[in-house]
């Protein structure tokens, strides 16, 4: 039988070109995170609150105002979440050698009414407001409810999105 008449998935010689789930989900983020910019714009919009600031206290607040890391606010896993947005970035590269090399920046309320800027490169996090953000279901007038889930892994915690409580 020749090459060209075995199906491509049994033949070693044909490699298949289709495309798998994950990479399109890559190549979009990708193109995402470079039509929204840089990551420097968050930085940027707290250093001009820094530029304007009329007081010490203004300042202080100023530095307390950008996004919060999900890693490092566990009282932020496992607690009900409303995600109104989503803003995708290309990661540093000490960041993007075990991720996807892209982090979310996201806007969240809380069921007490606090509102949140929160940012994370978990992979499953990433990938999941990506997808409901595309699907249409997630946005500023459905938010996505939800709850942010950590799995122990053999590489350490896993921090994934879960049906909320």
């Amino acid at each position: 039988m020749s090459a060209k008449n075995v199906p491509a998935e049994k033949n070693d010689a044909n490699v298949s070109k289709q495309e798998r789930p994950f990479e399109g989900l890559m190549r979009e983020l990708h193109s995402r995170a470079k039509l929204e910019g840089s990551a420097f714009e968050i930085a940027s919009q707290v250093i001009d609150a820094i530029a304007q600031a009329d007081s010490v206290e203004a300042i202080f607040e100023a530095n307390e105002s950008g996004p919060t890391s999900l890693k490092e606010n566990e009282h932020l896993h496992k607690v009900n979440l409303n995600i109104t947005d989503a803003r995708y970035h290309k990661s540093a590269e000490k960041f993007a050698a075990n991720n996807l090399g892209v982090f979310v920046t996201f806007d969240a309320y809380l069921d007490s009414g606090d509102e949140v800027m929160v940012s994370t490169g978990a992979p499953n996090v990433v990938a999941s407001l990506y997808r409901a953000q595309r699907e249409g279901w997630l946005s500023s007038d459905k938010p996505l409810r939800c709850r942010i889930v950590p799995k122990d892994s053999a590489n350490g915690v896993l921090l994934t999105v879960g049906r909320p409580a």
